[in-house]
């Protein structure tokens, strides 16, 4: 056989019968036959390898294989661990069930007959020589090549029949080879019917081209794998359909027909819609994306996530591109037929009118596909930035930045000997005394400062959840239009146009260069305007935010028209940036619209009137729907680069949030390999400061400079298993020592040590005499509450005790308070606790720490927002009562007449420094605690220390019971 063929391969209105012979019936098929053959016995050899490498690991101890997984939840840096997102996703584990496919046996016989019929046919070729001599060699081929398909699917069919799982998945070999077969069959059929070498040959023709084309619809109307299958899904929703679909199904998305006719019937409830897929879900995206832990900015971390869904997104749009201009190649051979019926032959215009159809339909499927990989990524997108966003919020440092207040004071030294930048040498003014310039000027600074150093606001993190996250998914969806879709339709338009028009389509290329500069000047400007937009809008959700937020007291007040105006001066700036943004998209749209236009234009003038051509219909026609394709590619691409620039803003803002300074304190309360110990709640020489820069104090950490506040020298011992007092004048820094043993606040120098800092709950000890766990409970000077009702607030997903339940509400004064609301304690308590008063929320806060195993307690200020009487009543019952025996309470307080006493420790601060420690009676002599609090002071009362703790005056006997730790005092009476 000789593989070359000397001629062209399409001959007037057929494929060459040297072509047939020896590529579609020969070479293609055995060549597909082959390389599935090798694909098969890799996979098989690839298998084996690995089982018999699995083997050795099988007696793996069970209890070591766990203790490797049981690693730290938390990093060096305090980073949650992927562990508990892997847990969440696996906390989603989804119920089986069986799925067998409808006529599986029926499809099954159909398949087997239709190959049989298939080898069958050309053993009658050769044996009949309906071919001739020199198609003995075609027909062997063909042979071979069925029957090695018929072999494929017998074994496909055993394995199914025992329930085997072949490791490489035969169906997909069979049912690709089905569709290669047909493609060469096809044109071997057309020609047989058209050229026909004899009566019997066209007969075996018809028949193989039936049997093939039999073959590839049951292979795309079958579900993939044609096999019985375990579907997942959660429990009471129905298992997504597209696992299961055919691949027509998958090509014509006929497998979303079902949900679409029920919402046309009914409308559609939440439990009609079909389940996710594992892979789709958000806990499976993110916890993958973390795993693979890739380095660099935001966008460089997600294009390397994603680029295999990009590239595979890009291979369909490049397909699809290549069926856009075959129309118009396809009209041009047409009407140059129309105008002379010599050129070509009525076979060969009816070839051309049926690829005009199948050429369109390819496309849409190809571009089905590629839309379809494409909203796919965009909610993948999004699950992973409001994941990323999520976390980094529950990752962050407490507490506001202090790089614009440190950089505030510089700036009118920078003022005074700089000049602006439109200052063109002229000499600076002295400072004005006019109120309305310094006011504006400070405002200008104030505003600059903020954009530049301020942390992102509940606002911005709403608006980067809701807003930016959504952007960057459908800029990420349709991404494939920029890098894909645009340069291949551009190269093929500018390349069949010269081909066409010749040297009058360089018109066109040297209007759209020409254009490049514009569109650039309107990309930039895009980015600025959204910036602007997006930082107006941050503004004005954070004031509406902050207004619902405190709604009472602004009606209380009557002051609805003052916040009505602080919201739309910031709605005016969002509306003046939206405005102009839509001036430049306005522009922006005259010069993309008009472009195609232009070059139109100035191709025809130069073929027509330079060159002085004639436009004939067949070429006129081809090019202006040439010219109007064009227009597609330039109008995704001044649409994408608009898009993709506000798309880069948005993930631009996330990165910058996802960079922000995050909490040290795992790394703080780290503690050293302690066994055998007891725990400490110390401060070792430690000076904190809130957002000062890395290596700021490297020198002198506790040198005295101008900048945010800090706890200097902070040396303190606090007695475990009783009361500690901190005390001080508003704004010593008693919050920040909380913030400090917390971990919350930047460690300059120093060791901190909180029990239980860096441990999960599970691991804490338990004392097994008071149940009490060695952990801490924190109680916040502003009041933090759940939407939930009452009980579940102060419970708070501790194991409930009604008895404990019953005492902390009578310690914490709350007996009247559930009496008076009128579902009790089942009361819903609004968001941020709306519904209740200032005191109701801070004694269920406090009443919540209490509640808690927590062995310590560190509670700011909790008596501040009540009565003095309920204040007495909290500190008696609570405070120091039966509920807090043998647990460490640090208490931060202004109320130091009737604590101070009572307390074991107490320190005194002063602008972020320790002025007095030690006991209540050291610190009161040493005046750090004022004069009221020697004419506060009882008379009944010896300077001899107290136990700080005792058993209330107040209902006795009724608490005597829950004594933390008191096993030798027995019950006298049940709570």
């Amino acid at each position: 056989m000789a593989v070359d063929c000397h001629g062209p391969i399409w001959a007037i209105d057929d494929v060459s019968r040297c072509f047939q012979r020896n590529y579609l019936q020969v070479i293609f098929p055995l060549t597909a036959c082959g390389l599935s053959l090798l694909f098969v016995i890799f996979r098989v050899a690839y298998q084996c390898t690995v089982s018999r490498k699995s083997a050795s690991y099988k007696l793996l101890d069970h209890n070591a294989a766990e203790g490797d997984t049981q690693v730290a939840t938390l990093d060096d840096e305090g980073e949650e661990s992927d562990l508990m997102l892997s847990k969440a996703a696996q906390s989603e584990l989804p119920t089986f069930e069986v799925d067998r496919p409808r006529g599986e046996i029926a499809t099954l016989t159909l398949e087997i007959l239709a190959l049989v019929g298939e080898v069958a046919v050309f053993v009658a070729v050769l044996s009949t020589g309906a071919w001739g001599r020199q198609g003995t060699l075609p027909a062997i081929a063909k042979l071979v090549s069925w029957g090695y398909i018929l072999f494929l699917a017998l074994v496909r069919l055993l394995l199914s029949t025992f329930d085997l799982h072949s490791s490489p998945r035969l169906w997909n070999h069979t049912a690709s080879l089905y569709g290669l077969q047909w493609v060469f069959t096809v044109f071997v059929f057309r020609s047989a019917v058209i050229h026909p070498l004899s009566n019997r040959a066209m007969i075996f023709s018809s028949i193989e081209f039936g049997l093939s084309t039999l073959l590839l619809l049951i292979a795309v109307t079958t579900r993939r794998g044609n096999k019985v299958v375990l579907v997942s899904h959660d429990e009471g929703l129905e298992p997504a359909r597209h696992p299961t679909a055919s691949l027509f199904s998958l090509a014509t998305f006929a497998w979303l027909d079902p949900l679409i006719l029920k919402g046309y019937r009914q409308p559609l409830e939440l439990e009609d819609v079909w389940d996710l897929t594992a892979s789709q879900k958000a806990a499976t995206v993110l916890e993958d994306f973390r795993r693979r832990n890739y380095q660099g900015s935001l966008v460089w971390k997600l294009c390397r996530y994603f680029y295999g869904t990009l590239l595979l997104q890009g291979a369909w749009t490049i397909f699809s591109n290549l069926f856009t201009y075959l129309p118009t190649i396809l009209l041009r051979v047409l009407l140059q037929y129309v105008e002379d019926p010599r050129s070509s032959t009525a076979n060969a215009a009816w070839l051309y009118a049926i690829l005009l159809f199948c050429s369109g339909a390819i496309q849409g499927i190809a571009d089905g596909q590629a839309l379809w990989i494409g909203r796919k990524l965009g909610v993948k997108l999004r699950a992973i930035i409001i994941g990323e966003i999520y976390a980094k919020a529950l990752r962050r440092k407490a507490g506001s930045t202090v790089e614009s207040a440190k950089k505030q004071p510089e700036e009118p030294a920078k003022d005074q000997k700089k000049g602006g930048f439109f200052s063109f040498g002229r000499k600076n003014k002295k400072a004005t005394t006019d109120p309305e310039t310094n006011n504006a000027k400070a405002k200008k600074s104030e505003d600059e400062e903020e954009d530049k150093e301020h942390m992102a606001n509940i606002g911005t993190i709403i608006n980067l959840m809701a807003i930016d996250s959504f952007k960057v998914s459908e800029v990420g969806a349709y991404l494939h239009f920029l890098w894909a879709s645009v340069p291949v339709q551009i190269i093929i338009a500018v390349t069949l146009l010269y081909r066409l028009l010749g040297f009058s389509s360089f018109a066109g290329i040297v209007i759209m260069v020409f254009m490049l500069p514009i569109n650039l000047t309107i990309a930039k400007q895009f980015t600025k305007v959204q910036n602007r937009i997006l930082k107006g809008t941050d503004a004005r959700i954070h004031s509406t935010n902050e207004i619902l937020q405190n709604i009472r007291i602004i009606k209380y007040f009557a002051w609805e028209q003052r916040f009505e105006d602080i919201v739309n001066e910031k709605r005016k700036a969002e509306l003046k940036a939206l405005r102009f943004r839509y001036i430049i998209w306005s522009t922006a749209a005259t010069v993309w619209y008009g472009t195609p236009i232009l070059i139109t234009f100035a191709s025809f003038f130069l073929y027509t009137v330079v060159e002085g051509k004639k436009l004939t219909p067949s070429i006129a026609f081809p090019a202006l729907s040439m010219f109007s394709l064009l227009r597609v590619p330039l109008d995704q691409l001044a649409d994408m680069v608009a898009h993709v620039q506000e798309s880069k803003v948005s993930l631009d803002r996330v990165d910058t949030y996802l960079n922000e300074e995050e909490t040290q304190k795992y790394r703080q309360l780290e503690e050293e390999n302690s066994d055998g110990q007891p725990p400490k709640i110390a401060l070792e020489n430690a000076t904190l400061t809130w957002g000062s820069a890395p290596g700021q104090y490297k020198d002198d950490p506790s040198e005295e400079v101008a900048d945010g506040f800090r706890l200097i020298n902070m040396d303190v011992d606090f007695q475990i298993g009783k009361l500690n007092l901190i005390t001080g004048p508003t704004g010593s820094g008693k919050t920040s020592l909380l913030m400090a043993l917390l971990g919350e606040m930047k460690l300059l120098q120093g060791k901190v040590h909180l029990p239980g800092g860096t441990a999960n709950r599970s691991e804490l000890p338990v004392d097994p005499q008071t149940g009490l766990i060695e952990s801490v409970a924190y109680c916040a000077q502003e009041a933090w509450l759940v939407n939930a009702t009452v009980k579940d607030n102060i419970v708070f997903a501790s194991p409930f005790d009604q008895r404990r339940y019953n005492a902390v509400i009578k310690a914490c004064a709350l007996e009247r308070d559930l009496a008076i609301l009128d579902a009790g304690d089942q009361t819903l308590v609004g968001e941020k606790g709306i519904s209740l008063s200032g005191g109701q929320k801070q004694r269920i806060s406090l009443a919540r720490a209490v509640y808690s195993r927590a062995r310590h307690l560190l509670l700011d200020d909790c008596l501040s927002a009540v009565d003095s009487h309920t204040a007495k009543h909290i500190f008696r019952q609570a405070l120091t009562g039966p509920l807090m025996m043998n647990r460490t309470c640090v208490l931060v307080t202004h109320n130091v007449a009737l604590t101070v006493f009572e307390a074991a420790h107490v320190i005194a601060l002063d602008n972020g420094k320790i002025i007095a420690q030690g006991p209540p009676d050291e610190v009161a002599a040493s005046g750090a605690l004022g004069d009221e609090l020697l004419k506060s002071r009882p008379t009944s009362r010896t300077t001899t220390p107290r136990p700080s703790r005792r058993p209330s005056d107040h209902a006795e006997q009724d608490d005597e019971s829950l004594t933390n730790g008191n096993a030798t005092t027995p019950p006298t009476k049940p709570v």
